[in-house]
């Protein structure tokens, strides 16, 4: 009876085991085709996993690689949480000041390319607002669209790096008169930024809510508006009035958003661009 029931037990525990081995083989098939990342879904790499790949092809620049990098990651953080938690957190628009040839669109460039999102460069200074001569600003999502190869889930989760955004800042005294090169195509970007719905196709609209912005541009004059603002000495930038002794470090990092207004930046479009950060001339790092 002993034997019996030991033999019993054996066929009892082999057939455990298999049914076992078949729950697990069950399990871990159905949970990696759960995991499994659709193709419109970005990478989100660490913030130093970006900055080392940075490193590879940027020479200096450590504080615009670190801010874009954090800022990027945040972004495309924000969109794998659910539709419902997203609007608790802002999106993470960028504001990148820089001299032209600083790497200011390399950045964004390499980084685009190593999450795998589509990506456009837009010169904004062949733009101007809707209906008027030049480039309507809605183009720069269609441009979004092509280089997506078409794919709509993909085109709305990729970059648009608005390149010379300071070339389209307010005429002084425009006054009630229109300003369609400048403050109206302003305008018009912000309702992009905000979130809009583009016709890119026939029956195919992108929604640019999820779309990641990034406003560049050399920004020359606001120096002496920040200058001005704190009162020269206090922050250690000299009484000189030559650009090239100026230590535009700390220009940059006290930018505040009076002086981006002053400059000609219109608010609604600032507050749009929360993160703020800068490159800097090689000769001067």
């Amino acid at each position: 009876d002993s034997v019996a029931s030991r033999g019993l037990g054996d066929v009892y525990k082999r057939q455990v085991d298999k049914m076992y081995n078949h729950y697990l083989t069950y399990t871990i098939s159905t949970e990696g085709k759960k995991k499994q990342k659709s193709e419109s879904e970005p990478d989100i790499p660490s913030t130093k996993t970006l900055v080392d790949y940075l490193d590879q092809y940027i020479i200096k620049q450590e504080t615009a690689k670190k801010d874009i990098a954090i800022a990027v990651r945040n972004h495309y953080k924000r969109l794998s949480l659910p539709k419902n938690e997203q609007s608790d957190i802002d999106k993470s628009n960028i504001l990148l000041m820089g001299e032209s040839g600083t790497g200011k669109t390399a950045i964004i460039q390499h980084i685009a390319r190593y999450i795998n999102v589509p990506m456009v460069v837009v010169d904004t200074t062949s733009m101007s607002a809707s209906g008027y001569t030049g480039d309507d600003v809605e183009n720069c999502i269609k441009e979004l669209y092509v280089k997506a190869n078409k794919n709509k889930s993909l085109a709305e989760k990729g970059i648009v790096f608005l390149d010379e955004i300071d070339k389209k800042k307010k005429a002084k005294g425009s006054g009630s008169t229109a300003d369609v090169s400048g403050e109206d195509v302003q305008k018009s970007f912000l309702r992009l930024l905000e979130g809009k719905e583009i016709k890119v196709a026939k029956n195919i609209s992108i929604n640019t809510k999820d779309i990641l912005f990034i406003a560049g541009g050399a920004f020359v004059g606001l120096e002496k508006i920040v200058q001005k603002r704190m009162e020269t000495n206090s922050i250690g930038f000299g009484r000189s009035s030559n650009i090239n002794e100026i230590d535009m470090a700390d220009i940059y990092k006290n930018v505040n958003t009076e002086d981006l207004i002053e400059f000609g930046m219109i608010p609604e479009l600032v507050g749009r661009l929360p993160v703020h950060t800068y490159t800097l001339s090689l000769i001067h790092i």
